[in-house]
């Protein structure tokens, strides 16, 4: 992510943001080739992309509004505020769109699912025995790193999911970071993405809004914040702020950053 100093270098006074406006619709179409022997579009036609079309008109530069029904699809995984229902040509009645402020940190795919149905869990004792005994070893200070293996939709997040209900009545604290399929070449990133949620960083943050809830989570436990912050702000690949820390070997730099990520999650106090 480019820096202030980088976007000043280029004679902007702020990072320089593209005006475009999205509006997003989600439903049936039409796809097919459209025209003449003179010219041919293949395109998606129909009442869907219209009313993309006129949301599209409605956004303000630099912005998303989506429909009402793709907000039902998105809504755990984006922030969106409710508008005004507004007016549009071609619908009888005016219509009810979202404005997305940015996205949800990534979650386990089973959350919310103590406001849905789930079927009956059974046929994993043994799993859930093993997992209680070994988090009993952790309590009694051994630690241990636990490896689950499996098909997709075998039953992986749920099992994980049903042992977690079964530690509610605990002191635990509970962290989460997604090894996705493309961040095979991501550093660290399971721990990028747990030291986003800590410390509430969206994907549409500014760099400024970035370095400075570096510069409050790290002084929220007990750490320098200049000094914790440019480990915080390299390993998030922000260049303002960590040029103190640039300097070093690899080995002091991941070594300081396995110091600083191991305060920073030890030091969340239990319920």
């Amino acid at each position: 992510m480019p820096g202030v100093r980088y976007w000043r270098g280029l004679g902007f006074s702020r990072p320089y943001v593209s005006a475009v406006r999205i509006g997003i619709n989600t439903g049936p179409v039409v796809v097919g080739t459209i025209g003449d022997n003179l010219r041919t579009d293949y395109t998606a036609i129909g009442d869907t992309t219209n009313l993309a079309a006129r949301l599209q008109q409605h956004a303000e530069p630099g912005s998303i509004l989506i429909s009402h029904t793709t907000y039902g699809l998105v809504r755990d995984d984006v922030q969106a505020e409710r508008l005004e229902p507004i007016a549009v040509k071609g619908k009888s009645k005016p219509i009810i769109s979202y404005k997305v402020a940015g996205a949800v940190p990534a979650k386990s795919p089973l959350r919310g699912l103590r406001e849905r149905a789930l079927s009956k869990f059974v046929g994993r004792d043994w799993q859930i025995a093993e997992l209680t005994a070994l988090f009993a070893a952790v309590e009694e200070g051994r630690g241990q790193i636990v490896g689950i293996v499996g098909d997709p939709g075998a039953g992986k997040s749920r099992l994980l999911y049903e042992f977690r209900q079964g530690l509610d009545s605990k002191p635990v604290h509970h962290l989460e970071g997604r090894c996705v399929s493309y961040g095979s070449s991501i550093p660290y990133g399971p721990i990028l993405d747990i030291t986003k949620q800590k410390l509430g960083i969206l994907e549409t943050d500014s760099v400024e809004s970035i370095v400075a809830k570096a510069l409050s989570g790290v002084a929220e436990v007990g750490l320098d914040p200049p000094k914790g912050a440019s480990i915080v702000l390299l390993l998030l690949g922000i260049r303002d702020g960590s040029e103190r820390v640039e300097m070093l070997t690899p080995e002091i730099i991941k070594a300081r950053t396995f110091e600083l990520e191991s305060d920073e999650f030890t030091s969340v106090r239990c319920p």
